[in-house]
């Protein structure tokens, strides 16, 4: 007598196991979507506070702008394409060959979006530690396609001051 599974254990086994699948597929997805935009939104929240902490360390000032090739400031538009943190020696907002760059971030993963309800392609803190924006400052929005409900935002204040929140009505809406 052979020992092993019948052809109908066998089929048993899949089935069960297809159902266990199905169940936990969204719920492992959710988990992944929740990592990827926390870990987005500590990202640019470390830029920030980089960025004012090294404004005040050198007496100088320093700006974070929209970067697509982690080299120069552009093109305008989305902050979802990355940005550069930078010295910027000559008060522009845009990095001039011979500019330092102190830390870069790429695109975003995941199809996820980053906007700042300004509309500001850069951002720079003072030695002060105060921060100005070319179009004023205001709250950045990240979001998934889940929508408003599950976005995580970052507010810039004009005193340098940048925190997290999860606020709907604080974050106001979601790039299109």
């Amino acid at each position: 007598m052979s020992k092993g599974f019948t052809f109908i254990e066998l089929i048993v086994v899949l089935v069960v196991g297809g159902i266990i699948v199905a169940i936990g597929a969204p719920a492992l997805r959710a988990t992944i979507q929740n990592n990827r935009i926390t870990t987005q939104i500590n990202d640019l929240h470390l830029t920030m506070s980089l960025a004012r902490s090294e404004a005040l360390k050198r007496g100088a000032r320093i700006t974070v702008c929209i970067s697509a090739d982690m080299d120069r400031c552009g093109p305008a538009g989305s902050w979802s394409t990355g940005w550069i943190v930078f010295v910027d020696d000559d008060e522009n907002g845009s990095r001039a060959p011979g500019e330092p760059v102190i830390r870069g971030s790429s695109r975003l993963k995941g199809g996820n979006s980053l906007d700042i309800s300004s509309n500001s392609d850069w951002i720079a803190f003072l030695s002060t530690g105060e921060s100005i924006g070319d179009s004023g400052l205001g709250v950045f929005a990240l979001c998934d396609d889940r929508g408003i409900n599950r976005a995580r935002g970052l507010v810039v204040r004009r005193t340098g001051s940048v925190r997290v929140t999860r606020d709907a009505t604080e974050i106001g809406s979601c790039p299109s």
